[in-house]
């Protein structure tokens, strides 16, 4: 790093995201961070009523540990808008319901998957 270089650095202004999460609204960084990775699982664990209830607290953690390596398969693909053509409508899609009801649709309450299942198409 040098002086040279320092001198024309520029922060890249990015859009934030936001989801709603059990009456909360949750608001993210985009990439490059993976900000919208830990959103899309939210946004997967959303779809089970009584999440965490006393009563379903070991099916609930394993909902949760099947919805994560989802949202870190399709992390895979992201890349720094500055230099990744298409990210901003791919992180889109990660967030939009048909794909969340795609990702909830694999998750089983009595097994857990191939490592192949948690990429994305």
């Amino acid at each position: 790093m040098t002086l040279d270089y320092l001198s024309s650095y520029s922060v890249a202004i990015r859009n934030v995201s936001q989801i709603d999460y059990r009456g909360f609204k949750v608001t993210s960084t985009t990439a490059p961070s993976s900000g919208i990775v830990a959103m899309g699982i939210l946004k997967t664990l959303n779809t089970y009523d009584n999440f965490f209830a006393p009563d379903n607290v070991n099916v609930s953690t394993h909902r949760m540990d099947e919805a994560i390596p989802f949202g870190y398969g399709e992390r895979a693909n992201l890349g720094d808008p500055s230099f990744v053509k298409g990210m901003g409508q791919y992180q889109e899609d990660m967030l939009k319901q048909s794909t969340i009801d795609a990702i909830r649709g694999k998750i089983s309450d009595f097994h857990t998957l191939n490592v192949s299942a948690y990429d994305p198409p």
